[in-house]
């Protein structure tokens, strides 16, 4: 039985952007950034009003192994209040993959977020609930700091994470990213870049 990886905690406590109205990659969250090579992308399709839909896609290696996985959400989304996020994903890698259906919401109050999810997996994994709560404060338009706590896989974790827009103006799509989350028995660290790019 293949044991699914911990997930990550920038895809724990992913915003998507400073915007706080999009939801997180749902597909290459089960995978490490050490030991995985992949290119992740996302397309987000205006539905009616505030609603949305989401398409995540992955492809890639992981140690010897290649990546696949699919995922998608619909959504509600209003900056001024929250968002509400049902989901679904299916990841491939080797012999192996994991389906995962899960919903998350949203609250908003002036600089603050609250969040939180469930989420059940099946496949090549334990089939189980994973459950999620975060707090993010947005003490200025350039910056989010996320905290919480979650439990994947039976195990109970914590996790700190920054975001920052060094340059919101030139480059509105350069985000640079921190985290760090320890569990029962494992920690973890991470510093990343991410540019986005919208198409018109």
């Amino acid at each position: 039985m293949l044991t699914l990886l911990m997930v990550t905690a920038i895809a724990v406590a992913d915003d998507s952007s400073l915007k706080r109205d999009g939801v997180g990659d749902n597909v290459s969250s089960l995978l490490t950034p050490d030991n995985a090579n992949l290119l992740m992308d996302d397309y987000n399709l205006p539905l009616s009003g505030s609603y949305s839909l989401q398409i995540d896609r992955t492809l890639g290696n992981f140690e010897d192994d290649s990546v696949t996985g699919l995922g998608g959400h619909v959504f509600w989304s209003d900056p001024q209040q929250g968002l509400l996020d049902a989901s679904a994903s299916t990841l491939h890698w080797g012999k192996a993959n994991v389906n995962r259906f899960g919903l998350d919401g949203k609250w908003y109050n002036s600089i603050t977020t609250l969040s939180g999810g469930v989420e059940y997996q099946t496949g090549d994994v334990d089939n189980q609930f994973n459950l999620f709560a975060d707090i993010g404060l947005y003490p200025f338009e350039i910056l989010s700091i996320q905290g919480g706590a979650a439990q994947i896989n039976g195990e109970p974790m914590g996790h700190l994470g920054f975001e920052v827009q060094p340059a919101a103006d030139a480059m509105p799509g350069l985000a640079l990213m921190g985290s760090a989350a320890m569990g029962k028995n494992d920690h973890e660290s991470l510093v990343s870049q991410r540019y986005q790019t919208k198409y018109v």
